[in-house]
């Protein structure tokens, strides 16, 4: 396993798993749904999802909307905020 998303789980052979690893975070929009790693027997399994939380303020929550809805506009908007 090399990588979770939305209700999935991605399988490969050992010896590929940082091949698809660093394939998938080659691309800005996905990087943008990385929200962590663990660790699975002696493989780091990336995590591509979030789920939003009643706890979170309004500014997660539009974060997160962009993010699931417009990822193209919420990569622009990240992109403009890092140059600041």
């Amino acid at each position: 396993m090399f990588a979770i998303g939305f209700n999935k789980a991605y399988f490969c052979h050992k010896e590929q798993v940082s091949f698809y690893q660093d394939a998938l975070l080659e691309s800005r929009i996905l990087k943008l749904f990385m929200t962590g790693s663990y660790k699975h027997g002696k493989t780091n399994v990336d995590i591509y999802q979030q789920l939003p939380l009643p706890e979170w303020k309004l500014k997660y929550r539009f974060w997160w909307y962009l993010k699931q809805y417009h990822p193209d506009v919420a990569l622009a908007l990240r992109d403009l905020l890092l140059r600041q």
